[in-house]
């Protein structure tokens, strides 16, 4: 009715245009923001003292109108920005920092930067401005570009800006809780490059504190353990995050999981919890493995029962029926899991060491480290999952009934004088098996 009444040219009074605005701001914010306007400019030509309000004012409330319909979405950043550059030619510029925010998100939207970010410095230097934050953020995310992540130079540039706002963007100063959103872009520069310097940094800022407000920084965290070799750490870290079936993980999860089965024996070895330690590998192998039955694809259905068979055997130890399943597990896996695949020969060869049928278990230790010798290594060295493999090939003929000591601790010779620089692990139980 009002906005039918509105548009005759009799009714058309800054007093009526005001009210019929309002009552359809809601549910046509276009309509009612260009109806302001021109109350506002009536207002402005013939002041009603009917309409107790300036012309200044009613296009200040036009441009607050735009400002709503833009952050909903109703409006896109063209319309919205020529509402703004209207309203404010009715004024002598807004007091309300509110406006002038969305209008400096406008014209960084429509890519004038340089205007924008006058407006958004002037926003990040007034002490009480609630904004200021992330007016402060906006500047530093509109400065970053690709060479920012691939330049070392560039990203510490960067990263020093949002150290400095992480300092002064905390409770009570941070209304708007910009801080999660700078902590997470701060983490994800540092981590463009596995570099420890980088990471410990990550791993510093990410204290205790931090994670409780913000959970979803544990996958940085977890990421920067990774890159400095903390794979315990770093695997209680990201568990915490991978109990629900989401799959957003899964990547970073299986980098940990398959870094962890590397240095499996080494783990456990200076584990202070190494219960601990076989729970949350095996909670990270289940949560690929749950991945794996998606459509995602980003891990193999085969591979992930890789996981879970390996990672369950320490708890299955000793426990024929667990081991059963174990043994089940294996057995339904695709043939292309099971011919050559490294992970799949050295899965079986545990079982089959706790299932004490050792000669075949040897077996398989032997040509993984026939696999194994085929990785890089210095001269007259080998790496640390051959020795693994030819440790456990030694273990298992020492367990076999017909095995003579003496072939025992002649085979631990040949290699100990074949090889420099054995792992200290390996070294030690080599030791100890030849006693």
């Amino acid at each position: 009715m009002l906005l039918h009444l509105s548009e005759s040219p009799k009714f058309r009074t800054p007093l009526i245009l005001y009210v019929t605005a309002l009552s359809c701001a809601e549910a046509r914010p276009k309509e009612a923001v260009e109806i302001l306007m021109q109350a506002a400019k009536i207002q402005k030509g013939e002041k009603s003292e009917r309409l107790g309000l300036e012309a200044e004012k009613i296009a200040e409330q036009a441009a607050k109108l735009a400002c709503n319909a833009y952050a909903a979405g109703h409006f896109d950043e063209h319309t919205a920005l020529a509402v703004f550059e209207t309203c404010r030619q009715s004024t002598d510029g807004w007091t309300d920092e509110e406006l002038e925010y969305c209008y400096a998100a406008t014209l960084m939207a429509t890519g004038q930067k340089e205007k924008a970010a006058q407006l958004l410095g002037k926003i990040a230097e007034t002490p009480n401005a609630r904004r200021r934050c992330r007016a402060k953020l906006d500047l530093i995310t509109s400065r970053i570009t690709r060479d920012h992540y691939s330049d070392a130079a560039k990203r510490a540039d960067v990263s020093k800006d949002l150290l400095d706002l992480l300092r002064t963007c905390s409770e009570p100063n941070d209304p708007e809780n910009v801080r999660p959103e700078a902590m997470l872009l701060y983490c994800r520069l540092m981590l463009e490059s596995p570099e420890s310097s980088e990471a410990q940094k990550v791993v510093d800022i990410l204290t205790d504190a931090e994670l409780r407000k913000a959970p979803e920084l544990r996958f940085f965290k977890s990421k920067a353990l990774r890159y400095l070799g903390r794979l315990e750490e770093s695997a209680e870290c990201l568990v915490e995050i991978c109990r629900a079936d989401n799959h957003e993980h899964a990547i970073e999860a299986e980098k940990v999981l398959t870094g962890i089965i590397e240095r499996f024996e080494q783990l456990q070895s200076g584990s202070a919890d190494a219960a601990k330690l076989q729970e949350n590998s095996l909670a990270l192998a289940q949560y690929c493995e749950r991945t794996s039955r998606t459509s995602c694809g980003l891990i193999p259905a085969g591979q992930a029962q890789l996981y879970v068979a390996e990672m369950s055997l320490p708890a299955a130890a000793k426990d024929p029926q667990k081991l059963l399943k174990i043994e089940a597990m294996l057995d339904a896996l695709p043939d292309e899991y099971k011919k050559g695949s490294v992970d799949f020969l050295r899965c079986r060869a545990r079982l089959l060491a706790e299932q004490g049928k050792f000669a075949e278990a040897g077996g398989l230790w032997a040509k993984v480290a026939g696999i194994e010798k085929k990785r890089p290594a210095p001269p007259n060295q080998r790496n640390a999952q051959w020795w693994r493999a030819k440790y456990y090939e030694l273990y298992c003929f020492s367990k076999m009934p017909q095995t003579k000591a003496e072939d025992v601790v002649h085979g631990i010779e040949i290699l100990q004088n074949g090889f420099g620089d054995i792992p200290p692990l390996w070294a030690e139980k080599l030791k100890l098996l030849k006693q």
